[in-house]
């Protein structure tokens, strides 16, 4: 007895074959959709949280080495700017 379901007979008078679709191949189909999209939302919702923190990590290392690269010039800016002011 085959636990899966009956399996595909050869072509003969009673049986058409494995060419035709029947409700039990649309309906597995069917669920195997569902189970792919349900798989696929709960990929996303279990690797969102750990790539999350790692892509906020990553903007905000390179909006400080900006800031750092920045330094300089605005530092002299600062400089001017309160040198202007005085005079």
């Amino acid at each position: 007895m085959s636990v899966i379901g009956p399996s595909c007979a050869l072509l003969s008078e009673n049986a058409p074959g494995c060419a035709c679709a029947t409700n039990e191949t649309v309906g597995g189909r069917m669920a195997g959709a569902a189970t792919a999209l349900a798989a696929a939302a709960c990929k996303a919702c279990c690797i969102l949280p750990f790539t999350l923190p790692a892509a906020l990590l990553a903007i905000a290392g390179g909006s400080i080495a900006v800031l750092d690269h920045a330094l300089g010039w605005v530092a002299k800016l600062a400089i001017a700017v309160v040198v202007c002011s005085w005079l």
